[in-house]
């Protein structure tokens, strides 16, 4: 048996350049009506293989998860394990309104995130396990899913499908996931063997 599972970053958010995890910021309601309507589309034409959907609770995701559902009414989970990284006291911080003090507290955490964690923020190997364990707990279903979520979602789920390691910073600043793309998975049941179909692909 096989399961499809896509993977679907959410659209360019409104707010100005800035490390955004748990920050809820929102995305222009017309280009998140016409991805939902182009996403809906691909579903009505067996395009997209889905079952159900599946989305992390911040409003850039869920808000178009919703407007999915509308289209296809399809059943809808909201996981909060597959919402974004938590950046601590940077979260939601315009990098504009960084002073050069900041940026210098922050480089350690650009060149090796894995042995730098910010303050009040979430380690990186916290945010890989629950990323994983939510992983599995989806391909457990055995349900063809979209899950809407977003780009360090995807890249650590990437990280775990091809064995990478997430620890390496060239995962986060090289690996391109851009927004309102579509990475694709595929996991074999028998042998518990996963592929992947295609990364960071348009719609």
């Amino acid at each position: 048996m096989v399961t499809d599972i896509y993977l679907l970053r959410h659209q360019k958010v409104l707010g100005a350049p800035a490390l955004y995890g748990h920050t809820n910021v929102a995305v222009d309601d017309d280009l998140q009506r016409e991805l939902a309507s182009t996403v809906a589309a691909q579903i009505g034409s067996q395009t997209l293989h889905v079952s159900q959907l599946v989305s992390s609770p911040l409003i850039r995701c869920h808000r178009l998860s919703q407007l999915v559902q509308q289209h296809t009414e399809l059943p809808l989970s909201v996981v909060s394990s597959f919402q974004e990284m938590n950046f601590g006291e940077y979260d939601g911080v315009a990098f504009d309104s960084m002073s050069q003090q900041t940026w210098q507290q922050l480089e350690p955490f650009w060149s090796a995130p894995a042995k730098c964690q910010l303050p009040q923020a979430e380690s990186l190997e916290a945010f890989h396990a629950r990323v994983q364990q939510a992983l599995m707990e989806l391909a457990s279903q055995k349900k063809s899913s979209l899950l809407i979520t977003h780009g360090g979602v995807i890249r650590a789920i990437l990280a775990y499908v091809l064995d990478l390691d997430w620890r390496n910073p060239k995962l986060y600043s090289t690996l391109a996931i851009g927004n309102a793309t579509i990475t694709h998975i595929q996991i074999h049941h028998q042998g518990i063997t996963w592929q992947v179909k295609s990364i960071g692909a348009a719609l």
